[in-house]
């Protein structure tokens, strides 16, 4: 490198013989050394003597990147009398250390990493300064992310997270919102209720003739309603509506529509005593009906 050097900047013989005699070489020069060397020079100096001095080779740091050059005497110099401090190694650091000098030192918000004003993007009003557009990219990203996580909220009924439609919603799918409702329509959330069920309605023996006598009605009657001949989603209607009579007389055959329909039907009078009709028929001509009528317990 020192070869290099000396045919670059020409080496110890274009050195002022004062710098010689002070005992340096053509060698490059740490700039704060080779300031204090041209100090020195200053100082002895003489008003009759010559001005024109040439010193040895400086070596620079780049103020931007930090990389080491070897500057000649002359371009320090000039340099210093321009009132530049700063060397750079490149077009592209002086471009960058020019951006911080006019506009200030810009900083990305995401990444940390340098943001001349030609290459960022943002809104510096906002303090939003950012290195590039994949930078700018991401942290919007990231926000996104945060404000929908912020949103989210526990299912009122299952307890796990979700993201709900508006603020009046409580439920993550719509089978959490059914289970919900039918816990709340239960008991006296009900407006059917009816302070809860009759003890003796539930007593085993009661529940088993019911069963037992079932399909027999069912065959009874064919297999169909009585009262619209439907052959589907058939059900056993009490005729007097007391579930502790279980007596055959008291048992008919009725589709479900036809089942609300006689309890809930302004005929509902007319309806009970058709059915009642149709049901005690068989009793005076089956004698198996009369057999299971007659073996029939009474449930008080």
């Amino acid at each position: 490198m020192t070869n290099a050097t000396d045919e670059l900047f020409g080496g110890a013989s274009r050195l002022s013989k004062c710098v010689r005699d002070l005992g340096y070489s053509g060698s490059p020069l740490p700039l704060e050394e080779w300031s204090k060397l041209r100090a020195i020079i200053a100082s002895m100096q003489t008003d009759g003597g010559s001005k024109r001095v040439n010193l040895p080779p400086a070596i620079v740091s780049c103020a931007q990147c930090g990389t080491m050059q070897v500057r000649s005497a002359a371009e320090v110099m000039k340099s210093g009398r321009r009132g530049l401090t700063n060397f750079y190694c490149s077009n592209r650091c002086w471009g960058a250390g020019e951006n911080v000098r006019r506009f200030g030192e810009r900083v990305c918000v995401r990444c940390g990493e340098s943001a001349p004003k030609r290459a960022s993007v943002g809104s510096p009003g906002r303090g939003r300064i950012y290195c590039s557009k994949e930078c700018q990219e991401q942290e919007r990203s990231e926000e996104f992310e945060q404000r929908a996580l912020s949103r989210m909220k526990p299912c009122a009924r299952c307890n796990s997270m979700f993201m709900p439609a508006n603020s009046a919603t409580q439920f993550c799918s719509r089978p959490c919102a059914s289970r919900a409702h039918a816990g709340r329509m239960a008991k006296t959330g009900n407006p059917r209720w009816k302070d809860g069920a009759s003890a003796s309605r539930v007593k085993p023996h009661v529940t088993r003739r019911f069963r037992e006598l079932r399909p027999m009605v069912m065959k009874r009657d064919g297999h169909k309603c009585v009262l619209c001949d439907g052959m589907e989603k058939l059900e056993v209607h009490h005729i007097d509506e007391d579930p502790l009579n279980n007596r055959v007389s008291n048992l008919v055959t009725l589709c479900r529509a036809c089942h609300e329909k006689v309890h809930f039907s302004a005929e509902k009078t007319t309806l009970s005593q058709l059915l009642k009709t149709h049901a005690e028929a068989p009793l005076s001509t089956t004698y198996r009906w009369k057999k299971q009528n007659a073996s029939s317990p009474t449930v008080s």
